[in-house]
């Protein structure tokens, strides 16, 4: 199995941020990349996708929101914050 990812953030303003990242894997066996293929308990290769921006509320905390889709259709939407200690 081979995973792999890539991600970037890009700072517009002092408080912005907007962020992307793209991570996979393949399947756990050759030709488990296709979902009909082998024992459904057998992990398939996987691709997903997130765009994301966020603002630093304080100088500890920022809130974001992102949205994700993957291989198989799906679709997430993510808020959230990050508390940073220091």
């Amino acid at each position: 199995m081979w995973s792999f990812a890539i991600a970037s953030v890009y700072r517009p303003g002092p408080r912005w941020q907007l962020f992307g990242e793209v991570l996979g894997n393949t399947g756990a066996v050759p030709g488990s990349e296709s979902p009909t293929s082998g024992a459904p308990e057998v992990a398939g290769g996987e691709l997903v996708g997130t765009l994301g921006a966020g603002r630093e509320v304080g100088p500890a905390v920022l809130v974001y929101f992102s949205i994700s889709y993957d291989n198989n259709n799906a679709v997430m939407l993510r808020p959230g914050f990050t508390w940073r200690f220091h």
